[in-house]
C-alpha cells in the first residue's frame, strides 16, 4: 500500500514539474537567442548568444528585436515606427524601399519616388548588414504584436549615412 501511494505521489510530482515547465516557459519574461548568420553583422556576430526581454509592444526606433515571421524567428532593428513615412524610389519596374539603397538619391525628372506611412500597430524592422538581411525589405511591415521581445544586451547602429532617421542625400 505504502509503494503504491509513492508510486501516486511520484506521477503526481512529475506532472507538476512536467505543468510547471511547460506553463513557466510560456508565461517566462526572458528567453535567449542564438544570431544565425551575419543579416546583423557587424553588431552581432553570428552564433553570438542574447538574452531577450518580453516586451509590451512598446518599441522604440533603434531597439534590437526578436520577432516571429513566416520566415521564422528573427533578430532585427525597428527602423520605422508607426506614423513614420518611408521612401520608395522605382527601380525597372518594382517599387525598391529607399533604406535599402547606399544613398537616397535626389528626385528628378529620372527618378520616380513615392512615400507610404507606417501603420498603426505595425514597425519597420531592418538588419545591420543590409545586404545579407531577410528584414521588412523582403516582408513589409511587421505587427508589433508578433515582436516578441527586446534584447538586454542593446549596441547601437553606427551607418554614417543614416543619421536620426534620416537619409543622406548622394551629393553630385
Amino acid at each position: 500500500m505504502v509503494q503504491v501511494r509513492y508510486s501516486g505521489a511520484k506521477a503526481l510530482v512529475k506532472l507538476g514539474v512536467l505543468s510547471l515547465l511547460v506553463g513557466g516557459s510560456l508565461a517566462q519574461p526572458y528567453r535567449v537567442v542564438v544570431v544565425n548568420g551575419q543579416s546583423m553583422s557587424p553588431t552581432y556576430s553570428d552564433d553570438s548568444t542574447h538574452i531577450v526581454k518580453r516586451t509590451n509592444g512598446n518599441l522604440y526606433r533603434g531597439e534590437v528585436v526578436v520577432v516571429d515571421t513566416a520566415f521564422g524567428t528573427l533578430i532585427k532593428r525597428v527602423a520605422f515606427l508607426p506614423g513614420d513615412r518611408i521612401t520608395q524610389v522605382k527601380l525597372g519596374g518594382s517599387w525598391v524601399d529607399a533604406v535599402n539603397l547606399n544613398v537616397m538619391p535626389r528626385k528628378s525628372k529620372h527618378v520616380e519616388m513615392r512615400s507610404y506611412v507606417v501603420r498603426p500597430g505595425e514597425v519597420y524592422l531592418l538588419g545591420d548588414n543590409r545586404t545579407r538581411s531577410v528584414d521588412s525589405a523582403t516582408f513589409g511591415t511587421v505587427p508589433i504584436t508578433e515582436v516578441w521581445g527586446k534584447l538586454v544586451d542593446q549596441k547601437p547602429f553606427i551607418e554614417e549615412r543614416f543619421a536620426n532617421g534620416q537619409w543622406t542625400h548622394l551629393e553630385s
